[in-house]
């Protein structure tokens, strides 16, 4: 009886898999309003993600980062010299390496979760 359990219990994470259920999902663990900046002093805050298949490949959308700050893609770390005082909303994007690298450093197939993240510059 254990034996047949045991391989019901493995077709079953077999087909889960296939079907791109994971049991450690990816996801960004970073609250979304992220620690504020002051023009002309320098930043960093690393965002992290937790789950799916690391290494994890970071992407930031439009509108982007305040005016002097710069994201490291492989780190998730944003940093920088912030320009221009205000309240700025943008979408970060990481993917998983579950996927299969393409030209470019784009990956197709990864699982991607994206979050948006504020940033108020004084």
């Amino acid at each position: 009886m254990k034996k047949i359990l045991a391989v019901m219990a493995l077709a079953i994470a077999l087909a889960a898999a296939a079907l791109g259920f994971q049991a450690n999902p990816l996801q960004i663990t970073t609250a979304s309003v992220l620690p504020s900046a002051t023009v002309g002093t320098p930043y960093s805050v690393t965002i992290a993600a937790s789950g799916g298949t690391g290494p994890y490949l970071w992407f930031q959308s439009s509108p982007g980062l305040p005016a002097g700050l710069g994201m490291d893609a492989s780190t998730g770390t944003i940093t920088g010299i912030p320009g221009t005082p205000g309240t700025y909303t943008f979408v970060l994007t990481v993917f998983d390496s579950s996927g299969s690298p393409l030209d470019g450093g784009l990956i197709t197939g990864a699982v991607q979760v994206g979050k948006q993240f504020t940033i108020i510059v004084q």
